[in-house]
C-alpha cells in the first residue's frame, strides 16, 4: 500500500468509525405527567403478545422499570388491571437502505526536498532546498453504507380508566434514530437511555440526544 492509499484508507476508516461511535436520537414526548412521579404503581407490557412473552422484551422492560422507579414511580408485581399506570412498549428496526457517503483523501500538498538546476553566463549550476512537508485534503472517495432506522415507543395509560373500558393516555414517548447498526440488542438500550434523559421532558417538544454505543 503506497503513501496515498494508506492515507485514503485511514480517512475512510476514520469516517466509518466516527459514524458508529454514537447513537443520535430524536426524542419526542406528549404527556400530562408531573416532573416527578408520586409513587403511582405501574406494570410494563406490550401490545405485541409475541414480543411481550420473550426474554429479550423482559430485559428491556426491566430497564424501563428501573428508569421509572428512579423517576418517582413504583413497579408493581400485580396484574396489569390493578396498576395505576399501564406502560406499553414497542420497538423495532427496518431492513435498512444503502446510501453513498464521501470521505476526504489526505496527501502531500507541498514542501519537502526541492531540486533545481540551470545555466547562467555559460556556467551550469544545481542545488536543492528543503522546506517542511505539508499535508492536506487532495480529493475525496465515495463509499456505500447501509443505514437502519430504529424506533422505540413507550406509552402510559391510566389503569383505573382502562378497567372501565376507557383509554386515557398519560404519556406518549417516541425515540427514532438512524445509523449503521441493525443490532436490536445493541441499539434499544441506548434509545431507552435517550428517552429517560430529562424524563418526562417538555410536552410536545422534540429533543436531540447523542449517546455512545456500549
Amino acid at each position: 500500500m503506497n503513501r496515498y492509499s494508506a492515507l485514503a484508507f485511514c480517512a475512510l476508516a476514520s469516517a466509518l468509525c466516527n459514524g458508529c461511535a454514537h447513537v443520535v436520537s430524536q426524542v419526542t414526548s406528549f404527556h400530562t405527567l408531573p416532573l416527578v412521579g408520586n409513587g403511582q404503581t405501574f406494570v410494563v407490557t406490550s401490545t405485541d403478545t409475541n414480543m411481550a412473552g420473550s426474554l429479550e422484551f423482559a430485559t428491556y422492560a426491566k430497564m424501563i422499570s428501573d428508569k421509572l422507579g428512579r423517576s418517582g414511580y413504583s413497579p408493581c408485581d400485580c396484574v396489569a388491571s390493578n396498576a395505576d399506570l399501564i406502560v406499553f412498549v414497542l420497538y423495532g428496526i427496518d431492513n435498512g437502505r444503502t446510501v453513498l457517503r464521501s470521505a476526504p483523501v489526505y496527501g502531500w500538498t507541498g514542501g519537502g526536498q526541492t531540486y533545481y538546476s540551470g545555466v547562467v553566463g555559460g556556467y551550469s549550476y544545481s542545488g536543492s532546498s528543503y522546506s517542511q512537508p505539508q499535508f492536506g485534503v487532495v480529493g475525496s472517495q465515495q463509499y456505500s453504507q447501509v443505514q437502519f432506522t430504529r424506533f422505540l415507543q413507550v406509552s402510559m395509560a391510566d389503569g383505573a380508566d382502562m378497567r372501565t373500558g376507557k383509554v386515557t393516555w398519560k404519556y406518549e414517548g417516541r425515540v427514532t434514530s438512524t445509523g449503521i447498526s441493525g443490532n436490536v440488542s445493541q441499539i434499544v438500550p441506548v434509545m431507552i437511555d435517550a428517552l429517560f434523559q430529562n424524563f418526562p421532558g417538555v410536552s410536545g417538544k422534540t429533543r436531540r440526544v447523542s449517546l455512545p454505543l456500549p
